[in-house]
């Protein structure tokens, strides 16, 4: 599916938690399908999380001025966006690790040091805002510091 000249393979809302969509071709080999899965399951686990735990100041984070860099995208986008990112680049990394490996080359998502690089620039872009302990809760800061933790410790990675 292409959207504004970007091409979206899957997706969730936050209108339908626990949906998610596909859209896949014949050649899209297994484990890329289950980065998708393990992408669009992580932005459903983080929906539920907010439901329960707050997350943001909605009406701070959607002036330009709190936009951040997505670690998917690599381009500015707003906080509650970037932060799902962050989590999902995360994980995606650390699934890798644990038990889809390093798909060479990806197909969906970039390599995995690609990946924690653009995690970590996002990661710095968040922390960065002047007001960033006005944006999101302490809860949602200390997620995204276990993501910084986990990349830094990956940077090693050749794949």
């Amino acid at each position: 599916i292409v959207v504004g000249g970007l091409r979206f393979n899957s997706g969730s809302s936050s209108a339908t938690v626990g949906t998610i969509w596909l859209s896949l071709h014949k050649k899209l080999p297994t484990i890329d399908l289950m980065e998708l899965l393990v992408h669009e399951f992580t932005h459903n686990v983080l929906l539920l999380d907010e439901i329960n735990t707050r997350h943001y100041n909605y009406d701070l984070i959607a002036r330009k001025e709190n936009f951040a860099r997505s670690a998917i995208l690599r381009r500015s986008r707003p906080l509650d966006r970037v932060i799902h990112s962050i989590v999902v680049a995360t994980e995606l990394v650390l699934a890798r690790d644990k038990y889809l490996g390093h798909a060479k080359p990806p197909v969906i998502h970039r390599k995995t040091t690609e990946l924690i690089a653009d995690t970590i620039a996002a990661i710095k872009s968040v922390r960065a805002l002047p007001n960033l302990e006005h944006l999101i809760t302490p809860h949602l800061n200390q997620l995204v510091g276990k993501c910084y933790v986990a990349c830094k410790g990956r940077q090693s990675i050749t794949a």
